[in-house]
């Protein structure tokens, strides 16, 4: 099981300072860019659909637009266009989110054996892919605080 939560953490790989830093600097492009990169890898190693593979492009798609649309739009219209596409990108973020946090959960409470693991949804909602990411990162920690690090995960389902 520890094996796996350290494939885990390998396949999401990231400092976690500097993809933050990196994301609010840079507008949002490099979370989306991570997950494009990383959503397959991510997937795989845990086992589950974490994160579903259209969601990062769409997610990139809109962001362009929606920057494109903002910065250079020069029209209210253009402008308002931008705004509202920037608000549907934020939903995606959030429902993806809620939704890696469930199949996360849901691997490590019913496959792994660890029934006192849970998500916090404040933040889960407020920072979405960041602390989707974050968690990802700290699996092979919470595996190991559990004492089940060297149970294999065929006796938890």
């Amino acid at each position: 099981m520890l094996q796996i939560a350290k494939n885990v953490r390998e396949a999401a790989r990231v400092n976690f300072a500097l993809f933050v830093i990196v994301g609010i600097l840079g507008v949002g492009i490099w979370p989306a860019i991570y997950l494009i990169k990383r959503t397959k890898k991510i997937n795989d190693a845990l086992g589950a659909e974490v994160i579903a593979s259209w969601i990062p492009v769409t997610v990139l798609i809109l962001l362009i637009i929606s920057l494109v649309c903002r910065f250079f739009g020069s029209s209210d219209d253009i402008v308002g266009l931008g705004e509202l596409l920037a608000l549907v990108n934020g939903v995606i973020y959030i429902v993806m989110a809620f939704k890696a946090k469930r199949a996360i959960e849901s691997v490590v409470i019913d496959q792994w054996g660890i029934a006192s693991y849970k998500l916090n949804v404040v933040y889960t909602f407020f920072f979405t892919i960041f602390y989707v990411v974050y968690c990802l990162n700290d699996l092979d920690t919470v595996v190991t605080r559990s004492g089940r690090a060297d149970l294999p995960v065929a006796a938890h389902a």
